[in-house]
């Protein structure tokens, strides 16, 4: 699954799938008014003939309330590579 690639979107569409089934809330980007699962950002390629070729890639992002009134306004943040990579 390399950054950019197909791989990796399928892989993110699994984690935002499962992320929806675990009842998270979606807290990526805003399309048409809605938070999407998804913070997409561009990344280099990496690849000596075309210097200045970009990827575009994207992070998953959800979001699970607490239910403590003192705790819910901390966060705590889990993160993972989903492009093999890293």
């Amino acid at each position: 699954r390399g950054t950019g690639y197909a791989g990796d979107s399928l892989s993110a569409a699994y984690v935002a799938a499962r992320f929806a089934d675990a009842g998270l809330e979606p807290m990526g980007d805003v399309v048409n008014g809605q938070r999407s699962w998804f913070q997409h950002f561009m990344v280099p390629a990496r690849r000596p003939e075309r210097p200045l070729e970009l990827l575009r890639t994207r992070n998953v992002i959800g979001l699970l309330p607490g239910r403590d009134p003192t705790l819910r306004a901390e966060v705590v943040v889990l993160g993972a590579h989903l492009d093999g990579q890293g």
